[in-house]
């Protein structure tokens, strides 16, 4: 009988233990982490790979002497209910358009103003265009004005038809909500809050000194927009 009331009572201590423990047991991801992204080197591989001029005497340089960086700030909420939150801050989305635009109005002035140039000199005018005075000299007009006169419309307005659409399909591409899970160095994100998390679908992270880095995303769609991101190192604000 003594024998039996001492495994009971060991018994009753090792639950305690472990009750214990699980109670102390903290979820490491909770709070508000941010983290800010250069946007540039997306953007200017996609112009670069898709403008090519070569082939009517037009030499363009990189986007990227235009644009320079593009930084976006994105902040995740990992809540205690086990919901999370991905969003862009509005104020660095606004600042990326105006540089943008600014740099694309510029890209686009000198890709018609050399087109213009090359149009010229196909036709056997033979005079320094090298310079804009020397192009509006020839012309009669301002370059705007010929670019206005081409295009139906000035290059800003032909430039916010271009842009303005894409700034929403940014904010949502970045703008996540769902259920998560943490365990084991992996985090779990369900595309919605009216989904489970996929076990077979995680990001591997790290988490050391107040800094997550979260790796790319196993399981997922290697063609996904957001895998440039990655990995993606954020810190805790909150």
């Amino acid at each position: 009988m003594k024998t039996k009331k001492r495994i009971l009572a060991l018994t009753l201590v090792l639950l305690m233990v472990l009750a214990l423990s699980a109670c102390g047991k903290k979820n490491e991801l909770l709070g508000t982490w941010t983290t800010e992204v250069d946007m540039a080197s997306i953007m200017v591989n996609e112009v670069d790979d898709n403008v090519d001029l070569d082939d009517q005497g037009i030499e363009i340089a990189s986007y990227g002497d235009y644009l320079g960086t593009l930084p976006l700030r994105i902040t995740m909420e990992l809540h205690e209910d086990g919901t999370y939150v991905q969003r862009v801050e509005e104020s660095s989305v606004e600042d990326m358009k105006t540089k943008v635009f600014n740099a694309t109005v510029d890209y686009y002035r000198d890709i018609f103003r050399q087109a213009i140039a090359a149009s010229l000199k196909e036709n056997g005018i033979d005079a320094d265009v090298s310079t804009d005075a020397g192009l509006e000299e020839v012309l009669g007009m301002s370059i705007d004005d010929a670019i206005s006169m081409a295009l139906g419309s000035d290059m800003e307005s032909f430039v916010h038809s271009v842009l303005d659409g894409m700034w929403d399909e940014l904010a949502n591409e970045l703008t996540e909500e769902g259920k998560y899970k943490a365990e084991d160095g992996k985090l779990f994100l369900s595309a919605g809050k009216e989904y489970n998390v996929d076990p077979k679908v995680y990001h591997p992270y790290t988490l050391k000194d107040g800094v997550l880095t979260l790796e790319k995303l196993v399981g997922g769609d290697e063609d996904d927009a957001t895998n440039f991101l990655y990995p993606l190192t954020l810190r805790l604000v909150k």
